[in-house]
């Protein structure tokens, strides 16, 4: 991060997420599951350090409070959307109730990574 920037460090980070939850999608064995959490585990964290230390540097200080809160809301926002997801997939049986929970990852790597080349460096 300190190397190359924080928006390259995010962008790899949504790069892992997205071959993780390829991973866990698609797996056939136990191994290639936990391979693809762990895949995805990893830019949580970076998500999770990155993220609230990159806004409130380029963030104005009269609003630094509140782009470092709406962090925390985003992660619960995330949930509360997983929670419906999940609560939907509920209704079907088989292997798409969990494929499904799984491929809603992609969409929030895919509304990160169009957003992503906004943001100042």
């Amino acid at each position: 991060m300190n190397r190359w920037g924080r928006q390259p460090a995010i962008f790899v980070a949504f790069l892992f997420s997205i071959g993780g939850t390829f991973l866990q999608v698609f797996a056939k064995t136990p191994g290639q599951f936990f391979g693809g959490k762990v895949l995805t585990g990893l830019p949580l964290g970076c998500f999770t350090t990155v993220a609230p230390t990159y806004s409130s540097e380029v963030a104005p200080l009269s609003i630094r409070g509140a782009i470092t809160a709406g962090m925390n809301f985003a992660i619960v926002l995330g949930q509360l959307i997983g929670y419906g997801v999940m609560r939907q997939a509920s209704f079907y049986t088989g292997s798409l109730t969990y494929t499904i929970l799984f491929s809603t990852q992609w969409g929030f790597a895919a509304i990160g990574l169009a957003v992503l080349p906004f943001f100042p460096e």
